[in-house]
């Protein structure tokens, strides 16, 4: 409309999940970007940067997942015992 009230308004979001670079940082932010654990980015759109590639989901993303959160990613574990021994998953 050119003259009178506004009749509809909105807010409206704008995220970069490519900003985060580092898994925790990615799935725990409060936008929906999940992190391809073998390509090593933050992403919104998996289907389309993730093929074939191990995926941590976000917390903020929608629907069940087997790797959700900050706890899934990739990381280097103390060895008990106190030992200098670095193990790392494959």
């Amino acid at each position: 409309m050119k003259t009178g009230p506004d009749f509809v308004a909105t807010n409206f979001t704008f995220y970069d999940c490519s900003s985060y670079q580092s898994c925790t940082a990615c799935v725990s932010s409060p936008f929906p970007c999940d992190w391809c654990v073998g390509g090593h980015r933050c992403t919104h759109d998996t289907g389309e940067n993730c093929r074939n590639d191990i995926l941590v989901t976000g917390i903020s993303s929608v629907g069940p997942s087997i790797r959700s959160g900050p706890g899934f990613c990739p990381r280097i574990n103390a060895t008990a015992g106190g030992t200098t021994e670095v193990l790392v998953p494959s």
